[in-house]
């Protein structure tokens, strides 16, 4: 029983092992300057299943929403979670799907699909998209040509597209009698999202990072007066798959 125990581990763990030493289209080589030992980054020669998952993250973001003129007494609380695919870890294009979910508080809402003046509505985001990710160095020209595998601080930009399902409770009388009926009312909308990111790389594995991003839905949901998106504010952390 031990033996098969430690097969079943041993094979489980050979893609983690393969992922230490490449990555998808990335591989590094060591290199000597000065008294320092710098590992540049290289085109890889070959792509394998571990390479894959090496450039696969989970992100994960707790934070706050905030809506101007949409009625709100107070910001909303928010998380993020979603799969990211990178080129590389802090330079390069990257691809996500996220899923979004944030509750707020709204007060004396003017609007025709419900008769609710104060509560709290529920708001999910399905989005996918994408961006790039810059390294904060002194020369990003130079360094561009040359990356460094050890960089630590990174700038990521990126553009979602997908929909919003925004859920809140319609209370109507029930005629000649002195009882209410609670209804559900989910309302689906086109939105996007842009959101500007500051990470830190602790080591090959985990990156904790800062956001500020912006959502816009295209058409106005029950709450909103006016046509108006949600302000971001988050912090997370990314585990890659190494």
């Amino acid at each position: 029983m031990r033996k098969i125990v430690l097969l079943m581990f041993f094979v489980g763990c050979m893609p983690l092992l393969s992922a230490q030493t490449d990555s998808l289209w990335r591989d590094s080589t060591l290199e000597v300057c000065g008294e320092w030992e710098v590992r540049r980054i290289e085109p890889a020669k070959k792509m394998t299943f571990g390479a894959f998952l090496n450039n696969l993250t989970l992100p994960f973001e707790l934070g706050c929403a905030y809506s101007p003129k949409a009625g709100q007494t107070n910001p909303g609380f928010y998380t993020r979670t979603g799969l990211e695919y990178r080129s590389y870890k802090t330079v390069g294009w990257c691809v996500a799907a996220e899923f979004d979910a944030y509750t707020r508080w709204y007060n004396e809402v003017e609007q025709s699909l419900t008769n609710i003046s104060k509560g709290r509505d529920w708001t999910i985001d399905l989005l996918v998209g994408g961006g790039y990710r810059f390294p904060l160095v002194k020369n990003l020209k130079e360094y561009l040509k040359r990356p460094e595998y050890n960089n630590k601080w990174s700038l990521g930009l990126m553009l979602f597209a997908g929909a919003s399902c925004l859920t809140l409770e319609n209370i109507t009388p029930v005629e000649g009698k002195d009882t209410y009926n609670v209804n559900i009312i989910d309302t689906w909308v086109p939105s996007a999202k842009f959101t500007c990111s500051l990470e830190y790389s602790i080591n090959y594995a985990i990156s904790i990072y800062t956001t500020v991003g912006y959502l816009q839905h295209f058409i106005k949901t029950p709450i909103q007066k006016d046509l108006v998106g949600d302000l971001i504010n988050t912090i997370g952390i990314s585990f890659f798959f190494r």
